[in-house]
C-alpha cells in the first residue's frame, strides 16, 4: 500500500518540474547550482539546454536515444554544447546497463572524461497498464556492478546509493574506485555509511528534485557531517566541482 501512494505522489511531483519551480526550490534551499537530469525521449539535453540559457544554475546532463544510434557523434556535440555528464536510466528507458547499447554509448562517452549517472534501485514510476512503460529490475546493482567493472576508465555516479538497496550498494560497489555515490532520499545514519565506505571524496549531496525536496536533503546531509564543516564542503559541492570539472 505504501509503495502504491509513493508512486501516485511521484507522478503527481513529476507535474509540477518546471523550471521556474525549479529555481524556487533551489533558491530555498540556498543551492547556487544543480544538475539536471534528461531521460530520452521524454526530457532531452536540448529542453535542459535551453533552460541552462535562461538560469545559468541548471547544469544539464544528455541522455542516450536508443533509436538514433550514432553515439559518439551526438554525445561529442551535446559535451560541446555544455553537457556535463551522461545520465542512464535503465527502468524508464527499458534497456539493462548491461546491453550492447548502453556500452557503445558508455564507450563513446569516457573519452571526454565527464561523469556517467545511474540510477540503481528498484522502483516503479507507473501504475496500472502504464507499467509496461518501465522495467524496475533493471534498477538491481548487479546490472550496475557489471557496467562499473566493465569500464573502470570511466567515472560512475550511483544514484540515490541504490535506494533501497544501499546495503548492496556498499558490499558489492565500495572496492571501485571509479564509483562516487549521491545521497537522494537516505538518511544521515546512512549517509555516514556511505562515507565511511566509499571516503569523504566520493559522496555528494543530491535530492533527485522534483521527486525528494531540497530542503530535507540538505538537513539529513549536514546531520550525517556533524558539524565538519571540512566534510560538508565536500559532500555539498567540492566532490562534484571536480568531478564535473567546475571551478566555483
Amino acid at each position: 500500500l505504501l509503495g502504491r501512494w509513493i508512486t501516485m505522489a511521484e507522478i503527481e511531483r513529476n507535474a509540477i518540474a518546471t523550471r521556474e519551480n525549479f529555481r524556487k526550490s533551489m533558491d530555498e534551499a540556498g543551492i547556487r547550482f544543480s544538475c539536471c537530469m534528461p531521460i530520452p525521449p521524454y526530457v532531452t539535453f536540448e529542453d535542459l539546454r535551453r533552460a541552462s540559457q535562461k538560469d545559468a544554475g541548471i547544469i544539464p546532463f544528455t541522455g542516450i536515444d536508443y533509436v538514433h544510434r550514432d553515439f559518439e557523434q551526438t554525445l561529442a556535440r551535446d559535451v560541446a554544447n555544455g553537457a556535463k555528464g551522461l545520465k542512464l536510466h535503465g527502468i524508464i528507458q527499458r534497456m539493462p546497463l548491461t546491453s550492447g547499447d548502453v556500452f557503445s554509448a558508455v564507450e563513446a562517452f569516457v573519452p571526454h572524461g565527464l561523469p556517467i549517472l545511474i540510477h540503481c534501485g528498484v522502483f516503479s514510476y507507473y501504475r496500472g497498464s502504464r507499467r509496461e512503460n518501465e522495467e524496475p529490475e533493471y534498477g538491481k546493482v548487479q546490472y550496475a556492478e557489471k557496467l562499473i567493472s566493465s569500464f573502470p576508465k570511466a567515472r560512475f555516479i550511483v544514484g540515490h546509493s541504490g535506494l533501497f538497496e544501499v546495503n548492496e550498494v556498499i558490499e558489492r560497489l565500495y572496492r571501485y574506485e571509479n564509483v562516487w555515490v549521491d545521497t537522494s532520499f537516505q538518511p544521515p545514519s546512512t549517509i555516514r555509511k556511505l562515507i565511511r565506505a566509499f571516503g569523504p571524496e566520493k559522496v555528494m549531496y543530491a535530492s533527485d528534485w522534483p521527486y525528494g525536496n531540497r530542503l530535507p536533503a540538505v538537513r539529513a546531509a549536514k546531520k550525517a557531517c556533524r558539524g565538519d564543516r571540512s566534510l560538508e564542503d565536500r559532500i555539498f559541492w567540492k566532490n562534484a566541482a571536480e568531478l564535473l570539472k567546475m571551478n566555483v
